[in-house]
């Protein structure tokens, strides 16, 4: 499977939802900006996790991310959801928490800033919102 991205973008994660057990123990995710020449970025093995979610070791620049199943705990690969994550700057945010009293904004902005998904648009709209 081969995800293709308009144009290209730093990318640092993957995140594999799986079709119940129908999971890769084993896989791994390569990335291209050319669609032609691929550098592996993860070789997961003994994997058992139905969400799986994974960090690659550094920042990578890239339009195509391929799945490359090695093996498998079904007949098939059932995958739900494939997602790729750029990362974001959540330094303001983190300061602009330790400086403000709890309240339901706060818990709000304070939720954004621990999920894993959330893009630079949503750090940016909480950190508004505190202000």
């Amino acid at each position: 499977m081969i995800l293709f991205i308009s144009i290209v973008y730093e990318l640092n994660g993957i995140a594999i939802q799986w079709n119940n057990n129908q999971y890769a123990t084993a896989y791994k995710i390569l990335v291209s900006e050319d669609g032609s020449t691929y550098q592996e970025v993860l070789n997961i093995t003994g994997n058992s996790h139905v969400n799986d979610v994974r960090d690659f070791t550094s920042n990578i620049s890239a339009r195509f991310v391929k799945f490359a199943g090695v093996a498998k705990n079904a007949n098939y690969y059932g995958i739900r959801e494939f997602e790729v994550y750029s990362p974001v700057n959540r330094s303001a945010l983190k300061t602009e928490l330790a400086n403000t009293e709890m309240d339901e904004i706060t818990l709000e902005a304070l939720s954004v800033y621990q999920n894993v998904s959330a893009t630079q648009k949503d750090i940016d709209t909480a950190l508004q919102a505190l202000k």
